[in-house]
């Protein structure tokens, strides 16, 4: 994690919504602080993003566009925020994971998280697959093996998946 970016300075983030590691630029290191319900974040003013790359920092595809990111989401390299990212991931899995106890509970959890559509969230999918396996006994496999990456991912093995 950076502390204190310097104008010039190449950084890496966790793009929010991709999961992805983007390159960029730091154009304005100035930290702003922000609270947001009882949270203080610090927030690098400005950044210009040019690149999606790979946990070794290889170029995948171009990035545009400039934006502040939180501190707490900057990296000096793509290792590191893959790194972070895994870590991350792993926990949303695990809290998941937990918070479905019972046959209630797995019915109510596709009413509170995205497991269709575009934006959907895999590690909530993950953790209600799994989650339907142990409580019900049956899970859709074909559908769990499509998530494999994800769940290799974050480290995860399930001995009735493969």
């Amino acid at each position: 994690m950076i502390e204190n970016p310097k104008k010039g300075q190449t950084v890496y983030r966790i793009e929010e919504y991709s999961d992805f590691i983007e390159r960029g630029k730091v154009t304005d290191p100035t930290i702003k602080r922000m609270e947001l319900g009882g949270t203080v974040y610090s927030i690098v003013e400005n950044i210009n993003w040019n690149a999606y790359v790979d946990a070794d920092g290889k170029v995948g595809r171009d990035s545009y566009g400039s934006s502040s990111c939180n501190l707490s989401n900057l990296f000096t390299s793509a290792k590191e925020a893959d790194a972070n990212r895994r870590i991350r991931n792993k926990k949303k899995f695990r809290e998941y994971y937990d918070s479905i106890q019972s046959v209630e509970d797995l019915v109510k959890f596709p009413l509170h998280h995205l497991i269709c559509g575009e934006d959907r969230n895999y590690y909530a999918i993950i953790a209600y697959l799994v989650k339907s396996k142990e409580i019900l006994g049956v899970t859709d496999i074909k559908v769990l093996k499509e998530y494999k990456y994800f769940i290799d991912d974050i480290g995860l093995s399930f001995p009735w998946l493969d």
